[in-house]
C-alpha cells in the first residue's frame, strides 16, 4: 500500500508539471479489473468484507493505458471497501451498455 501511495503522489506531480503519459494498448478490460479487485482482497478480507464481481466480456479490446486504468478501479473499490460495514459487500459490475463499456461499483 506504501509503494501505492508513492506512485499516486509521483502521478499527481507528473499530472501537475505536464509531464504525464499514457501507454494506451489493446486491453481486456474485464482482466484489468480483475487484477485490480484482487490487489483490494486482502483489504476487504481485514475487514471482513465480501467482494464479488460479475464481469461480462467486452468483445473488443479497449486502447488504454492498463496501468493508470488499474490504479482508478483499484482506488474506487479501496473506497467502496473502507466506507462499507464490516459484513457487508462491495459489488464491482463490467458490462457493455450502449455500445460502451459500464462499470459499477457498489
Amino acid at each position: 500500500m506504501q509503494k501505492t501511495l508513492i506512485d499516486d503522489l509521483l502521478d499527481v506531480s507528473a499530472i501537475i508539471t505536464g509531464n504525464l503519459s499514457l501507454d494506451r494498448k489493446p486491453t481486456d478490460l474485464a482482466s484489468v479489473i480483475e487484477t485490480a479487485v484482487e490487489s483490494i482482497r486482502p483489504v476487504a478480507e481485514a475487514k471482513e468484507v465480501s467482494l464479488q464481481t460479475e464481469l461480462t466480456p467486452i468483445p473488443d479490446l479497449l486502447r488504454l493505458d492498463r496501468n493508470r486504468f488499474q490504479q482508478v478501479i483499484r482506488n474506487l473499490v479501496h473506497n467502496a471497501v473502507k466506507f462499507t460495514p464490516s459484513g457487508g459487500v462491495v459489488k464491482v459490475l463490467l458490462r457493455p451498455r450502449d455500445g460502451q463499456a459500464e462499470i459499477e461499483v457498489n
